[in-house]
């Protein structure tokens, strides 16, 4: 009999615990403030208003794919608002909110960061690592009005990570284990006069935004970055280039694939057989074994061009040459960052731990920033770039590696 009342006691245990994980959860219902919205008090407590008005809906973003999900175990972002940069969540409610509905949130736009957990146990951790970075977000943006920071933050992929966590995650940045033989020294031309501005976006000779994935092969997509804008540049051809090659492929030469690795081993590998399209060679996200066809290689180099460590030379490049390979130390400022210029003072001017693509730069209300193309998908930062600042300070060691490849 005990034991009876022993098991029926663990099963209501079970079934507490779960209820009270679906109230928490329950307790982000999205809020607007209509403080921000000018509506009047029949249109306040219009359902139809709330299901239509443009503001309210283009203004709420859903971050499951599945509307209908058990809302327990799978995804937490789907009852998280943001509007004008501003968290929504966890407020108490007042005579100046609204509360989304489920209905409601099956019609919202939908953003998928395919969040899925193999536990319970998993998502109430992830769950309470993303309220905490909720209260970053919050208090971040808080300052961002008053204007103390001239960037925001936002949720993203990473919203459910610590801080140690993202860290980790970047910190796939190898150092030289032999001496670079092959590279030539960038020398600027002559009295050139530099743009006050360049932006390479604008000119054909960057692929779409790509997304790394949990694989640490950041290195592989700064390479193919440079490479594909050299190939436009100087061939005409606009190709996405094949990472998986470079990640598979280019051991011998001193990377580690998802381990990690360096642009300028890269080109070393190029160098020697060239690289594939990704149609042909399409990305893994993990490391496989090295499926190398000469005759399906897409481009050839004859070297790599390396840049003195400051950044007159660095801009020079830039506004010359065209995307510039860099290596910066990403610090947790960008983890969750969303948009704006990032002027990161706790980054180091030395430490590199991620490789990214350098197409530009330009300044905005009298700060000057570098545009930097990053591998972590189109839904991070600005459409998968950032803007850098502290233009003139090295800012995160943007001059300490910088190169790009002379394509033949």
């Amino acid at each position: 009999m005990g034991g009876i009342i022993a098991i029926i006691l663990v099963i209501l245990l079970v079934f507490y615990r779960n209820w009270r994980y679906e109230q928490e959860l329950d307790s982000l219902i999205w809020k607007i403030d209509f403080k921000d919205i000018q509506l009047n008090e029949e249109q306040k407590t219009s359902k139809t208003t709330r299901q239509n008005h443009p503001l309210i809906r283009t203004s709420q973003v859903s971050l499951s794919s599945n509307p209908d999900a058990d809302y327990r175990y799978s995804t937490i972002f789907t009852q998280i608002g943001i509007y004008k940069g501003r968290v929504f969540a966890m407020k108490k409610i007042n005579k100046k909110t609204i509360d989304i509905t489920r209905e409601m949130k099956k019609e919202l736009k939908m953003i998928d960061f395919n969040k899925s957990y193999k536990s319970p146990i998993e998502a109430r951790k992830r769950f309470s690592i993303f309220k905490d970075n909720l209260k970053i977000i919050d208090e971040h943006n808080i300052r961002f009005e008053k204007g103390e920071v001239s960037y925001t933050k936002g949720i993203n992929k990473f919203a459910d990570w610590t801080a140690e966590e993202f860290l980790d995650y970047v910190n796939q940045y190898k150092v030289p284990k032999h001496s670079r033989k092959d590279s030539e020294v960038f020398k600027p031309i002559s009295n050139l006069l530099l743009p006050d501005a360049v932006d390479w976006r604008t000119q054909g000779c960057i692929t779409g935004v790509k997304d790394q994935g949990i694989c640490g092969s950041c290195w592989a997509f700064s390479t193919t970055g440079s490479l594909e804008a050299q190939l436009y540049l100087q061939k005409g051809k606009l190709i996405s280039l094949s990472e998986q090659n470079l990640i598979d492929c280019s051991w011998t030469e001193g990377n580690e694939g998802c381990g990690g690795g360096l642009m300028t081993s890269a080109w070393e590998y190029v160098q020697k057989n060239g690289c594939e399209s990704e149609d042909d060679y399409p990305y893994k996200e993990v490391d496989g074994k090295c499926q190398f066809e000469q005759v399906k290689s897409v481009v050839s180099i004859s070297g790599y061009v390396e840049i003195n460590k400051n950044e007159t030379d660095l801009q020079a490049a830039v506004a010359s040459v065209g995307p510039i390979s860099v290596g910066i130390d990403a610090s947790e400022e960008l983890q969750l960052y969303s948009k704006g210029i990032l002027e990161d003072n706790t980054c180091s001017a030395y430490y590199l731990n991620h490789g990214v693509l350098l197409v530009g730069y330009g300044s905005e209300n009298g700060k000057e920033f570098y545009i930097i193309k990053n591998s972590w998908g189109v839904s991070w930062g600005e459409q998968g770039y950032f803007r850098l600042g502290n233009k003139g300070s090295n800012p995160c060691g943007i001059t300490e590696d910088a190169s790009y490849p002379n394509v033949i």
